[in-house]
């Protein structure tokens, strides 16, 4: 009888040492990993209207950004770039198109960043209580940008004729995210940096050639190097 009692001692002793350490191991990872969203998911609608190509493309675009740590996160993001609804307007118009010829653009984008959030150094100003964590506040990002479309019409196409635009830009950008009713994300950027626009003329036989933009050197700053960053993305946390 003596045995057995031992033994189940031993088995309970067993038992509440594995529950402490569980315990200890839950409180850990906590304290390493304490924020209440984890990933969020987001977009921009205005994007359609004013794509990363301007003028020419709507932008369908899907964003994913997933913390890192308690002040670090990654964001990684795909769009869709079609006929901007700028051009479709232009298409429709008797007078500046009258033969009503249609354009073909198809593209895609791809993004990619990381972020330093900087809650805890906002502390010492006031502008936050020492509570947030990523991907909730202050942040500094270096990110990367790479944008391609095809654009031609049903006749070229046919031929091989075609114009590929292709936008390149890494910047640094800072900004603030922010949510509401817990799970509904606002994250407003700004930032500086560098950036390639190239617009290459594919013609008949494989022979191409490249072109200045010059159907939109009125956008400022369309054909300069220096690239201004200021957006807006929409999401959802969970």
């Amino acid at each position: 009888m003596k045995g057995k009692l031992f033994i189940w001692f031993l088995f309970f002793g067993l038992a509440v040492k594995g529950q402490e350490k569980n315990a200890n191991t839950y409180d850990s990872l906590k304290a390493a990993n304490p924020q209440k969203i984890q990933t969020v998911f987001k977009t921009n609608p205005g994007a359609i209207f004013w794509g990363s190509i301007p003028l020419l493309t709507a932008e369908y675009r899907v964003i994913a950004e997933t913390t890192n740590g308690i002040n670090q996160s990654s964001q990684v993001g795909i769009s869709y770039l079609g006929k901007s609804p700028y051009i479709k307007l232009f298409e429709s118009d008797s007078a500046i198109n009258p033969r009503h010829e249609k354009l073909l653009i198809s593209g895609f984008r791809i993004q990619g960043s990381y972020r330093f959030f900087f809650n805890r150094w906002f502390e010492n100003f006031g502008l936050t209580d020492g509570t947030l964590y990523s991907p909730c506040g202050f942040y500094l990002s270096p990110f990367i940008s790479y944008s391609t479309a095809k654009i031609t019409n049903n006749y070229f196409n046919t031929q091989g004729i075609f114009m590929m635009v292709t936008h390149y830009n890494i910047n640094l950008l800072s900004g603030f995210q922010f949510f509401i009713f817990d799970n509904f994300s606002f994250d407003v950027f700004t930032g500086l940096g560098y950036k390639s626009n190239i617009w290459v003329q594919h013609l008949k036989n494989g022979v191409t050639k490249q072109v200045p933009p010059d159907d939109l050197k009125d956008i400022p700053f369309y054909n300069s190097p220096l690239k201004i960053s200021l957006g807006i993305n929409l999401g959802y946390g969970f």
